[in-house]
C-alpha cells in the first residue's frame, strides 16, 4: 500500500464512535484496481436488488457505472492526477481522484486563479445509503473533501476546489461541503459545476 499515509477520523454508524482510519495519499494504479475489485460486485448486487424491487431507472444511483480501474489506467501517466483513499478495517472506505493542473476558479474574487479539481469522489458501497440500508461508516466523503481543500492550500491554491457533480450528489456538495453551485456546464455534459472558495475552505477544514 502507498507509503504516504496519515491517520484520519471517521465514525462507525452503529455505535457513533470515532474510528481511526488511514488516509493514503499516493495510491498507485494496481492498488486502485484492487479497490474496484472489492467494490464492483457489491454495486452490481445492489443494482440487481433495486431492479427486483421495481426501483425505477431514474432512482438508481447515478454513479453505479463508475469503474475506478478504468480511471486509474486512463490517468496513470499524468503526473497532475493523484488518488487518495481512506482505509479502515482492512478495506478502502472511500476514494478520490484529483487534478492539480489545468483548472481555474470561476468565482470572484479569485476568478482565473488555479484550483484543485476533484475528478471523482466515491464512498465504498457498504457506506453509501444509495446502495445499502445499513451503512457502516460516515464522514468518509466529508473527510476526502477536506483532504482536497487541504491539498489545495498546500499546492498554493488557497483552498480553492472545483468539480462537476451528478445531480444526486448536489446536497452533499452544497450542504456538507459548502460549495457554491454555478449551474449546468454545457462543456461538460451539462453536469452542474460546483466551487469551493478560499473563504469557505476554512469553514470546511474546521468541520
Amino acid at each position: 500500500m502507498s507509503s504516504a499515509q496519515e491517520n484520519i477520523a471517521i465514525i462507525e454508524r452503529a455505535t457513533g464512535n470515532p474510528v481511526t482510519a488511514i488516509l493514503h495519499k499516493e495510491l498507485e494504479e494496481l492498488e486502485i484496481i484492487d479497490v474496484e475489485i472489492d467494490w464492483a460486485l457489491l454495486r452490481l448486487r445492489a443494482l440487481k436488488t433495486m431492479r427486483q424491487k421495481g426501483v425505477p431507472a431514474t432512482s438508481i444511483p447515478q454513479h453505479v457505472h463508475w469503474n475506478w480501474a478504468v480511471k486509474a489506467i486512463q490517468h496513470s501517466t499524468t503526473l497532475a492526477y493523484q488518488t487518495y483513499g481512506i482505509e479502515a478495517a482492512g478495506k478502502m472506505q472511500g476514494l478520490m481522484m484529483v487534478c492539480l493542473a489545468g483548472y481555474n476558479a470561476r468565482l470572484d474574487p479569485d476568478k482565473g486563479k488555479p484550483l484543485l479539481y476533484i475528478d471523482y469522489l466515491e464512498t465504498a458501497p457498504w457506506n453509501a445509503k444509495e446502495f445499502t440500508s445499513a451503512p457502516i461508516y460516515k464522514l468518509v466523503g466529508l473527510r476526502l473533501a477536506q483532504v482536497a481543500a487541504r491539498t489545495s492550500v498546500q499546492e498554493g491554491f488557497s483552498g480553492r476546489v472545483g468539480l462537476h457533480s451528478l445531480p444526486q450528489s448536489r446536497p452533499f456538495y452544497t450542504g456538507s461541503c459548502e460549495m457554491q453551485a454555478l449551474g449546468p456546464d454545457a462543456s461538460y455534459s451539462s453536469l452542474e459545476y460546483f466551487e469551493l472558495t478560499a473563504a469557505k475552505a476554512a469553514d470546511l477544514l474546521n468541520k
